[in-house]
């Protein structure tokens, strides 16, 4: 370089000088140390970068075992690089607390669907109890009818059969229209578990 050419010498990146090894007026040659930058603050950004990526692949680690229905110490056995065991117990701590989370409330979800399941089954249990008890007295009917009209059964009793025949037909028309709502709350029961199950991982993801 010409020496009535003045050469400015920066560093792009900043910080503080450290050390000077040359003064003003120096003759210097190429790849000459000039001087010396304090790397404490490079060296800080570089810790504070390498524990956020830390800390993202732990969370990764959590999130596929979530994501899976696999076990976090599964996914951790194929994690290519290790991470710090405090970071990886701050996640592990977090998995085992949401999957006791998911699995309370997916306890009640099923406990929800066995209940309506029962209340449908003894519904149509009961229907079909009812339409054949119902079958039964029209037949009874039938012949005590013509017995009463000749007198031999009192007129009484074929009233109470009547009113038996009324009371059948008004629990009939209940269990059969109770049926198709029962049928549709059980359905939606079942809707909510799988409803549940997919959106716990995009919610969990959320939250974090």
């Amino acid at each position: 370089m010409p020496s009535s050419e003045v050469q400015v010498v920066q560093n792009l990146e900043g910080g503080i000088l450290a050390k000077r090894f040359v003064s003003e007026g120096d003759l210097v040659e190429r790849d000459q140390p000039l001087m010396q930058i304090d790397d404490t603050m490079v060296a800080s950004s570089f810790r504070e970068r390498s524990l956020k990526a830390a800390q993202l692949q732990a969370k990764i680690i959590r999130l596929r075992a979530e994501s899976r229905g696999t076990g976090f110490e599964q996914e951790l056995a194929l994690a290519k690089e290790p991470i710090e065991a405090v970071l990886l117990q701050t996640e592990r701590d977090l998995f085992k607390s949401r999957a006791l989370e998911y699995g309370s409330k997916m306890d009640v979800l099923r406990q929800r669907v066995e209940q309506k399941r029962q209340e449908l089954s003894a519904v149509r249990l009961a229907r079909s109890s009812l339409a054949e008890s119902h079958d039964l007295l029209q037949r009874e009917m039938a012949v005590t009818r013509p017995l009463v009209e000749k007198g031999a059964v009192s007129h009484v009793e074929l009233l109470r059969l009547e009113r038996q025949l009324n009371d059948l037909k008004g629990e009939l028309g209940k269990a059969t229209i109770a049926i198709p709502r029962l049928q549709s709350e059980y359905d939606e029961a079942r809707k909510n578990i799988d409803t549940f199950g997919q959106g716990f991982c995009s919610r969990g993801r959320a939250r974090n």
